[in-house]
């Protein structure tokens, strides 16, 4: 059982890392949006991969961190009736949600991801400007992360309300 507890202990650390290196991904994407502001508004110029950088920051903010908030417990939640609930019921409801609900969605999309991401890699798919970024297939390698870290928290929180169903 020690092998579950470190299990769970390594995925919320992973997941705590990501979170926090995703809050210095915002900060940049703030200041780079800042900066292409004003060099449209003030020098009249404009650098198509800056926007691009931007889109992929914002990009990695909300698909990496996805597993982070659901560590975090931040995703949208009808707690009408969740929030009366006794802990016991509560777990049962999130590992039931978790398998009934996250983990099938979740898996689907990394499912049916797996063409349009592997063919965006067999070309290396460039942006379509001819100044833009030459890593799309990056960008969109982003939705297998944010499956990843999901589903790897789904099983860290899954495995959290087992024990709490085991204590009562």
């Amino acid at each position: 059982m020690d092998y579950l507890v470190g299990l769970t202990e390594w995925i919320d650390r992973f997941n705590r890392a990501i979170g926090q290196f995703v809050s210095w991904i915002t900060l940049f994407m703030v200041l780079a949006t800042t900066l292409t502001v004003i060099q449209r508004y003030l020098f009249a110029s404009n650098y198509v991969w800056e926007s691009e950088l931007i889109i992929f920051a914002h990009a990695l903010v909300f698909l990496a961190a996805s597993g982070y908030t659901l560590q975090e417990n931040k995703h949208v939640r009808v707690d009408i009736l969740y929030e009366r609930m006794s802990p016991a019921k509560k777990a049962l409801f999130d590992i039931l949600g978790t398998l009934l609900f996250l983990v099938p969605v979740v898996s689907a999309i990394a499912y049916f991801s797996a063409d349009f991401i592997i063919s965006s890699w067999q070309i290396l798919e460039k942006s379509r400007e001819s100044s833009g970024l030459p890593i799309i297939y990056v960008l969109k390698s982003f939705i297998w992360l944010f499956c990843f870290t999901l589903i790897t928290q789904a099983i860290s929180l899954t495995l959290k309300n087992i024990a709490v169903l085991k204590k009562s």
